[in-house]
């Protein structure tokens, strides 16, 4: 004779009922609708930081453009002229040639500017 420990292991029938299965149907149909919720606002929220990701990274590219305007325009121009002063006052005082060497703007470069005569704008 089995202990009855082992008898209440044992499952009292081996095929489900209709109702068990419809049960199981309806409780997986509600978890996949949950899930499926789950994932469409997880795919809003992502949506939604990455549109305000894109809209802050296009207003810093327009103010990153106006700085480098604003340097073009103001500041890249009376550089230029301060080297080329330098590269003159090498030519009356060669001691001075040293310096300009070191940080690359010996009078035998190049100017600064992308090509001699081009017109800026």
């Amino acid at each position: 004779m089995e202990s009855p420990e082992f008898s209440a292991l044992r499952p009292q029938s081996t095929e489900p009922t209709v109702e068990s299965l419809q049960g199981d149907l309806r409780s997986l149909r509600g978890l996949f609708q949950v899930a499926l919720a789950a994932l469409i606002l997880l795919a809003g929220s992502v949506n939604l930081v990455l549109w305000r990701q894109v809209s802050l990274q296009r207003k810093e590219a327009l103010r990153m453009q106006q700085i480098v305007e604003d340097y073009q325009k103001n500041n890249e121009p009376v550089i230029e002229g301060l080297v080329l002063k330098l590269q003159a006052f090498t030519k009356s005082n060669p001691d001075f040639a040293a310096i300009l060497s070191k940080y690359s703007l010996n009078p035998e470069a190049a100017p600064i500017s992308a090509a001699p005569g081009a017109v800026k704008k």
